[in-house]
Formats: C-alpha cells, sequence, structure tokens
C-alpha cells in the first residue's frame, strides 16, 4: 500500500499525522486473501500487526476480493459489520 492510499483510507486516515503514521505501520500491514468456505465468495482483509504501529490493537478492514466497499471493519482487534 502506498502512502498516498494509505491516507486516503478511511480506516487509516483517521489518525494524526498520516505520514508519520504511514511510516511507524507501512511494514506492519498484512494482506490476505481467503474465501467464505460455503459460498465460496473472495475477500482481503488489510490490517496492521506491530504495537509501534496499532498500539496492541490491530485495525484495518474487509472488502470483497474485486471491491473496494469496505464490508467489516477490524478496530481494537474485533470486527465490526456496518448495517445497511
Amino acid at each position: 500500500m502506498t502512502k498516498e492510499e494509505f491516507i486516503a483510507n478511511p480506516i487509516f486516515n483517521q489518525f494524526e499525522n498520516g505520514d508519520e503514521y504511514y511510516e511507524d505501520c507501512k511494514d506492519a500491514l498484512r494482506y490476505v486473501e481467503f474465501a467464505h468456505p460455503t459460498t465460496g465468495t473472495q475477500f482481503k482483509a488489510i490490517y496492521t500487526i506491530e504495537d509501534s504501529c496499532d498500539g496492541g490493537n490491530s485495525y484495518g478492514y474487509i472488502t470483497k476480493i474485486d471491491s473496494k466497499d469496505i464490508i467489516a471493519e477490524i478496530g481494537d482487534s474485533e470486527f465490526y459489520c456496518p448495517s445497511k
């Protein structure tokens, strides 16, 4: 994830000093692709894993593999699914 993508992302841009936060987190971001075991729907997750970046609380999001629409947020190491 580039610095511009990181800062433009609604999950990560909530923190002050986006440039500095990116520098602390750029090596702490993880990208995982996975599929729902029953439907086969493909998803991706991008989240933080290092205390120096997130203070011990993972932050990130989950989307369908072919979409930018966030279907779940990861905050304080918990999943939050917005209601529609």
